[in-house]
């Protein structure tokens, strides 16, 4: 059965591999895997993101920012400075 220790910063994992043949030493597996909570933080705030983004209703929509625009107005003008349409 492996012991955990999880943190912000890391998690170690040991885990008993075994003895050794003759003696009663023992052989421990250690794995340090770094920023681990940070990659499934990550993935959830992604999760979160989508769902907010995809929500009906949930920001402006085109036409009302269509009328908001409407009144400008632009020049076109070619290269040397002659309007082509307004």
């Amino acid at each position: 059965e492996p012991a955990i220790r999880s943190g912000l910063l890391e998690d170690l994992y040991i885990v008993y591999a075994g003895s050794v043949e003759g003696t009663e030493d023992a052989v421990y597996k250690v794995t340090v895997t770094p920023l681990v909570w940070w990659l499934w933080f990550g993935g959830v705030l992604l999760v979160v993101g989508g769902i907010v983004t995809l929500w009906p209703s949930g920001g402006p929509s085109g036409a009302s920012v269509r009328r908001a625009l409407e009144g400008y107005q632009t020049r076109i003008v070619d290269p040397e400075g002659v309007a082509v349409a307004e």
